[in-house]
C-alpha cells in the first residue's frame, strides 16, 4: 500500500469509524498500542462481563450475547493482547464461569428487540448447527486461560 493510499484509508477512518474500530486500525497499522483496543471493548461489556450494545455491528442487542464474547475474545486475539488481569479479561471471564457451554448460542430471544441481521433472528433449529462454533470457540479459550475453574471442568466433562 503507498503512503497515500494509507494516508487516505486513514484519514476515512478518523472521520467514520467507532471509536474500537479506529483503535484496531492504529493498532494494526499506525503506533496504537493493543490496551487501547481492550479499552475500547470495555464500553461494550454488561455488568455481568459479557458484551451486547453493538460490539458486532449486526446485533445490536444490549445484553450479553455469546458471539459478542466471541468477537471481543477474537479482537483482542488480533491485536495479541494478553494481559490476563485487564478488567475486560476478568469480564469476560466472569460471563463464562457464569454461563455454561448450554447457553452459549449463536441466537438469542432477545436479539428480537432489538436491531439485527436477519441471522440473527432467534431459532432453536437454528442453534443447533450455529452454536458449535462459538461452544468450541469459548471452549479453547476456557482450556487455555482458565485452569483450576468450574467452568473448565464443565468444558473437560464435554470433551
Amino acid at each position: 500500500m503507498s503512503k497515500l493510499d494509507l494516508d487516505n484509508v486513514s484519514n476515512w477512518m478518523y472521520r467514520n469509524a467507532r471509536e474500537l474500530d479506529l483503535n484496531i486500525w492504529k493498532c494494526l497499522f499506525m503506533d496504537g498500542s493493543a490496551e487501547e483496543v481492550a479499552n475500547s471493548l470495555l464500553h461494550y461489556q454488561n455488568e455481568d462481563g459479557g458484551f451486547g450494545s453493538g460490539l458486532d455491528p449486526d446485533n445490536w442487542n444490549m445484553n450479553s450475547v455469546p458471539y459478542a464474547c466471541l468477537y471481543a475474545i477474537e479482537t483482542l486475539h488480533m491485536v495479541k493482547f494478553y494481559d490476563m488481569n485487564h478488567p475486560v479479561y476478568k469480564g469476560i471471564k466472569k460471563y463464562l464461569e457464569n454461563t455454561g457451554i448450554e447457553q452459549w448460542v449463536f441466537t438469542l430471544p432477545s436479539n428480537e428487540d432489538y436491531p439485527h441481521a436477519a441471522f440473527y433472528n432467534y431459532s432453536k433449529e437454528y442453534n443447533d448447527v450455529e452454536s458449535l462454533g462459538i461452544i468450541i470457540s469459548l471452549s479453547a479459550f476456557v482450556l487455555e486461560y482458565m485452569p483450576n475453574t468450574t467452568i473448565y471442568e464443565r468444558v473437560v466433562e464435554r470433551l
